[in-house]
């Protein structure tokens, strides 16, 4: 098991809701911050001393694109959180941020203050070896998925087609800014465990990204390929 020195940080968010919540990972024993540093110097001071932040449930802590876009740096926002209930789902102001292009990748993480929190979301990471390193890499790379149970297998693109491995699911979604997204339901006792996807018109999908559903509810997310967005003519 490899362990990380970390801590939470809640600067003023300047506007609506709570505070910002940050993940800090990474931060040495030592650090510290005063307790009313602005939000952006936070950020900063963590990067200085060696560590990276996550943009914690933006959902639950009712902010909005505005919000979440005024400060930098961070290098994923959580898409789910196992202790906010139903607003620990952020999936739709992921997409904002998609959407208005800020391509950042998602995290899902339990946020335990409870042992029974333990085991409602995590974080899937690919990575080269178990060292630091390695894991703060993935992590800047966006080379992970996140889960509340579901497993990716694969996710890519071969000669144009998206192509998608997951556990059996009755849900698989291939999500994307144009409206008419790619959503397949499995038939009575047919699970699914892969799609295909091709992008016909490239302008409508500049982004995509999976999103997949079992038989209980839980959801798995991968992080969104990024294409060429179109120029406006």
């Amino acid at each position: 098991m490899l362990v990380f020195n970390g801590m939470e940080t809640h600067p003023a968010s300047g506007g609506p809701g709570t505070r910002f919540h940050f993940v800090c990972i990474n931060v040495p024993a030592t650090f510290s911050r005063p307790k009313e540093m602005a939000a952006q110097q936070t950020i900063d001071a963590v990067k200085a001393a060696g560590g990276e932040v996550i943009y914690g449930h933006p959902y639950w802590s009712g902010h909005n694109i505005n919000t979440i876009t005024s400060v930098k740096g961070y290098i994923g926002i959580e898409v789910a959180n196992g202790t906010c209930g139903y607003k620990g789902i952020s999936s739709v102001i992921w997409d904002d941020l998609l959407l208005a292009g800020y391509t950042i990748p998602a995290v899902a993480e339990d946020d335990i203050h409870q042992s029974e929190n333990i085991g409602k979301c995590w974080t899937m990471i690919k990575a080269k070896s178990l060292t630091q390193e390695a894991i703060l890499n993935a992590l800047r790379s966006g080379s992970y998925y996140a889960s509340t149970g579901p497993t990716i297998e694969d996710f890519r693109v071969e000669n144009g087609i998206i192509k998608l491995k997951c556990s059996p699911v009755v849900e698989i979604h291939m999500v994307g800014p144009a409206a008419n997204f790619n959503d397949v339901y499995a038939k009575e006792n047919q699970p699914l465990t892969s799609l295909e996807f091709k992008r016909e018109k490239p302008e409508r999908f500049w982004y995509v990204r999976a999103e997949i559903v079992d038989a209980n509810g839980k959801r798995a997310w991968t992080n969104p390929l990024i294409f060429e967005k179109p120029k406006k003519k």
